[in-house]
């Protein structure tokens, strides 16, 4: 018979050619002769018919009177034990010793070979399926695709081993670990599993700590691990991974089987593997979306550039052109009294054109003079890294509410807010816009809500009223320039989106006519460089 060690036991791992109850088939260290053999490591050559083995040998088939025993060792390490039994008293005796030890270690050699091949089939298979991953991955080129990735992560992990398994993203604004994938090879899927936080069960242990925990039995949890959590009343043995490349934790790869120590060091290996792999691809995919996002704005910013540059000189020619118009107006005045000829319909006229041109003019001045300030705080302040609620601060600081106004100014931040890396005065500059905006949208007063949390790879700072809302064939067209509703030249929304994309970010809209509006600016946290600033 062979033996094995499973959990502090040696087991029977071979039987004799001859028919027996199953319940024989096991047999612990300090049962029987083999089990003497086992734990002493000596060799036994005994008549099973006498005191004191008689009082401990096992029949495994009737009439037995002689039974030799030796201990198959590796080194010092016990492989199993080789016995032999007969009818015949004191059968066995130096040689069939010496044959038996001699055949102990040939087993001993042939069970290590075999081993040794074993583990070079499976280190081949499991070096097979993380190439395949790898060239599956490498096929994935949009952020779109992402889906795709977990598909291929479970396929593979599911070919390696037929355990449950469970793929998490970490949703960083509610830093909670949100199912992406689940496959059930045992037992029945659960109708759902919610999800869960860094300080729930082994898999938010792995997520806090971002390392490997590989455990033999769940229900005896070495020191320093869990409480278990498990997906499936069934579980006993459970493989958790973080999904985790360059500090940048996306979530956690977690395999489960009902059979005590299913996992290996080398299946740890190989999850890891994988999940080194699965992170690689989403970090490429972020990476690329973030580059495209950046042409993106610099597109934008060049265009916004020209158009500023095309504006500016507009309203140049429009101070040479009209400039003259009140002079010119003089002269008229001017020849009318020389011919004392009095006409009030025609000096009415001519006020009435002063009046409009020095309107334009005015709005032209202003329009000048915003484009030409907007070039000079870009080429004047640095950033720095600040806590957006200090930003909101000096955003409302700057800010007047209109006397004996309704308006409220409630603020709203999360205590997890991330710092951020801004040109301070710019996106000041945008927030006082866009408080001043909510004010004149809530002319019975209101409520204006200052939100700031994470979103994703960036800082969400929200500007929330509770006014008229903004008309659905209005939305589209409010950051362009020129374009506005309260008959000025629509810079204030366009130079903020503008100042957005030089600080890697974005300006957005949320409104419901009758039900008040949200801007949303999109910054890019301090700690993760997104392109920076233009």
């Amino acid at each position: 018979m062979l033996y094995s060690q499973i959990q502090q036991d040696l087991w029977v791992a071979a039987e004799h050619n001859v028919a027996r109850d199953k319940k024989n088939q096991r047999q612990k260290l300090d049962q029987g002769i083999v089990g003497r053999v086992a734990s002493t490591r000596e060799l036994l050559n005994v008549d099973v018919t006498r005191h004191p083995w008689k009082d401990i040998y096992l029949e495994y088939f009737p009439g037995a009177q002689s039974e030799l025993a030796v201990p198959m060792l590796q080194g010092s390490d016990l492989r199993g034990v080789l016995n032999v039994e007969s009818p015949i008293a004191n059968n066995f005796d130096k040689i069939d010793e010496e044959l038996l030890s001699g055949l102990a270690d040939l087993a001993v050699i042939a069970l290590h070979n075999a081993e040794q091949y074993e583990a070079a089939t499976l280190d081949a298979r499991r070096f097979r399926l993380l190439y395949e991953a790898v060239n599956k991955l490498s096929n994935i080129s949009a952020f779109e695709q992402l889906d795709q990735a977990y598909d291929i992560i479970l396929r593979i992990a599911g070919e390696h081993c037929q355990g449950n398994l469970i793929i998490r993203y970490y949703n960083d604004e509610r830093q909670v670990l949100e199912i992406r994938r689940i496959s059930y090879a045992q037992g029945n899927v659960p109708f759902s599993l919610p999800a869960m936080t860094l300080q729930e069960g082994i898999t938010g242990q792995v997520a806090r700590e971002e390392r490997t925990i590989r455990v033999a039995d769940i229900q005896n949890l070495p020191p320093g691990i869990g409480p278990a959590k498990p997906s499936a009343p069934e579980t006993r043995s459970l493989l958790v991974t973080p999904i985790l490349i360059n500090t940048r934790f996306y979530g956690t790869l977690g395999v489960s089987h009902h059979e005590i120590d299913r996992f290996s060091e080398p299946d740890e290996r190989f999850f890891e593997g994988l999940a080194r792999q699965l992170a690689s691809t989403i970090y490429r995919l972020e990476t690329t979306q973030e580059r495209q996002e950046l042409e993106r704005r610099n597109l934008a910013l060049e265009y916004m550039g020209n158009i500023g540059q095309s504006a500016f000189g507009l309203t140049h020619q429009l101070q040479g052109i009209l400039g003259i118009i009140p002079l010119m107006i003089d002269n008229i005045r001017e020849e009318l009294e020389q011919e004392k000829h009095i006409n009030h319909f025609v000096l009415e006229k001519l006020d009435s054109i002063l009046s409009s041109t020095q309107k334009v003019l005015d709005l032209s001045n202003k329009l000048r003079n915003d484009i030409a300030h907007s070039g000079d705080t870009e080429q004047i302040d640095m950033p720095v890294i600040v806590d957006p609620a200090f930003i909101f601060g000096d955003a409302e600081s700057v800010v007047t509410l209109p006397d004996e106004s309704s308006i409220q100014i409630r603020r709203e931040i999360s205590e997890d807010i991330a710092p951020i890396r801004v040109v301070i005065g710019s996106i000041i500059d945008i927030l006082r816009n866009l408080i001043e905006n909510a004010i004149q949208a809530m002319p019975n007063g209101g409520i204006i809500t200052l939100q700031a949390h994470n979103d994703g790879r960036y800082v969400a700072l929200d500007v929330i009223d509770t006014g008229i809302g903004i008309p659905v064939d209005v939305q589209s067209h409010i950051f362009n320039l020129f374009y506005s509703t309260k008959g000025s030249f629509g810079f204030g929304l366009w130079s903020a989106r503008r100042n957005a994309y030089k600080n890697g970010g974005d300006l957005k809209v949320e409104s419901q006519p009758g039900r008040g509006t949200k801007f949303t600016l999109l910054l890019p946290k301090a700690e993760r460089n997104i392109g920076g600033l233009q």
